[in-house]
């Protein structure tokens, strides 16, 4: 049986490889850049101060991954230590 070759589509997301695997390290890196986030002394901060509630932030991290995760996106996204948000630290 021939294995098929993935073709990238120009809408894929950067952090896309082969259609199916997520780069957790450039979906980061695209996530704080395109909703203007930084990370210092511990903290999330956007344009309108510091995030003191990280639920929002999940909600929208899980908003983007969905459509392209297909195992327990909602449980990697929601755990308290451990996911997209927290890979979003430095260190994560």
């Amino acid at each position: 049986m021939k294995n098929k070759k993935y073709w990238p589509s120009s809408n894929d997301p950067v952090w896309l490889e082969e259609g199916y695997r997520i780069n957790e390290s450039v979906f980061c890196e695209t996530f704080i850049s395109t909703h203007k986030i930084v990370f210092c002394n511990g903290f999330f901060f956007t344009e309108d101060g510091r995030v003191t509630d990280e639920m929002p932030l999940r909600s929208t991290i899980y908003a983007e991954l969905k459509d392209y995760a297909s195992n327990n996106v909602a449980r990697k996204v929601g755990r308290q230590h451990s996911g997209p948000a927290e890979t979003l630290r430095p260190g994560g």
